[in-house]
């Protein structure tokens, strides 16, 4: 459970955020199928490790100049497979 309202960052564990060296808030770049975007972790306890959560939401819904550390809106993804994402 989080108290996350109105964002939606890219949810990881607590080991994952230590062995990437990453905080809350740092911003990361997922990509899959040459398809990127760029968004704020949060550090989820109780997160299962070696996974990330990213929300989808509507390209509508999004600022035309999106500020990463709010949030992200993954529907470029949403009509392909998962298994190649990847995190950098």
């Amino acid at each position: 459970m989080s108290k996350m309202t109105w964002d939606n960052p890219v949810l990881i564990s607590p080991a994952m955020a230590q062995r990437m060296g990453l905080q809350n808030k740092d911003v990361v770049e997922l990509e899959l199928d040459g398809r990127k975007v760029e968004a704020a972790v949060w550090i989820q306890a109780g997160h299962p490790d070696n996974s990330v959560t990213a929300f989808l939401a509507t390209d509508a819904a999004a600022p035309a100049e999106p500020e990463p550390a709010l949030g992200l809106t993954c529907t470029r993804f949403a009509q392909v497979q998962l298994p190649g994402l990847r995190m950098a």
